[in-house]
């Protein structure tokens, strides 16, 4: 926690878009091209910058792709309230 905003950090692309399966996205068509390096990163961390906002009650969270490592999105900082959204989010 820094300056009231608690940090996300790096995550795998992977748990990303697990995570923006739970806060409500729809998920993609089972069809796709093959991906070039990169392309799903930036597809799943613009599916969770989109959903998360919806899912916290208007929390945004600034999502970018690692290029040195393809497969992590770093997730950027939120505050406490939306902190707190987002964990109400994820209750079942």
């Amino acid at each position: 926690m820094r300056q009231g905003r608690i940090t996300l950090g790096p995550v795998r692309v992977e748990d990303a878009a697990r995570l923006a399966r739970v806060l409500g996205a729809v998920p993609p068509p089972a069809v796709r091209p093959a991906p070039v390096a990169g392309t799903d990163a930036a597809f799943v961390g613009a599916l969770l910058g989109h959903v998360f906002p919806e899912a916290t009650g208007g929390g945004a969270l600034s999502v970018s792709v690692r290029e040195e490592a393809p497969g992590l999105l770093d997730l950027g900082a939120i505050d406490a309230r939306t902190a707190r959204r987002l964990v109400r989010a994820l209750r079942f």
